[in-house]
């Protein structure tokens, strides 16, 4: 599958969704996700990482889950220790340690930006980190 995000500030990035990254399940869970809007956002605890919440219902559990990242990968998260939150997919242009206010926080990957994306990938990294959220739309595509 495929992943794109489409951002309101310009860029678009995309990436695969693969189960080979250790998340079959996960993957499994997206392949119904269609289109969806939300923020933008940049963490506060991971460094280099840019998330997006999705909708509730899009619940998957721990898979092969690690707080290693990579750039250019691909993640998703929830709280683990508890429901209500939101889910959120994220792409990490550095790598980093998945981490939050609580200390490490492991996620699944489930995919990779393209190589040629990952220099447009820290270009909207540091544009969402220094000038705050913005608009994004999230597409997954069967391929």
């Amino acid at each position: 599958m495929l992943i794109r995000f489409y951002f309101q500030k310009g860029g678009v990035l995309e990436g695969d969704l693969k189960t080979e990254y250790g998340s079959p399940n996960t993957i499994k869970i997206l392949e119904k996700f269609g289109k969806h809007n939300n923020l933008a956002r940049h963490s506060r605890y991971s460094g280099r990482e840019v998330f997006i919440s999705i909708p509730q219902f899009f619940i998957s559990n721990q898979e092969n889950s690690t707080i290693y990242l990579s750039k250019g990968d691909i993640t998703y998260w929830r709280d683990w220790r508890a429901d209500g939150q939101e889910p959120v997919i994220s792409f990490f242009y550095g790598s980093e340690l998945a981490r939050g206010p609580r200390g490490e926080e492991p996620v699944n990957v489930i995919g990779r930006l393209k190589e040629d994306q990952i220099p447009l990938s820290e270009n909207i990294g540091e544009r969402i980190w220094l000038q705050g959220a913005e608009i994004v739309e999230i597409e997954i595509l069967k391929n």
